[in-house]
């Protein structure tokens, strides 16, 4: 895995070998009565995967209550 920031984007690559990993951040509490917002950019190069039953990419935000979501693109 190779994780690098430049032009202050992240570049994660996890194509070489068999790491499979994740990145998180918050930039405060969420907080699910009063609400947040969850927005990103993104630029899949390429993925591949055994089963047709996977998602490409994948977000899981869990507010500060632990309830979540995952999105699965």
């Amino acid at each position: 895995m190779v994780a690098s920031v430049t032009g202050g984007k992240l570049d994660f690559d996890t194509t070489a070998g068999t790491v499979r990993a994740g990145w998180s951040t918050t930039g405060g509490v969420m907080d699910r009565t009063t609400g947040y917002t969850l927005s990103f950019d993104l630029q899949v190069g390429s993925e591949s995967h055994v089963s047709n039953d996977r998602a490409g990419f994948s977000v899981i935000a869990l507010s500060s209550d632990l309830q979540g979501i995952e999105l699965g693109f």
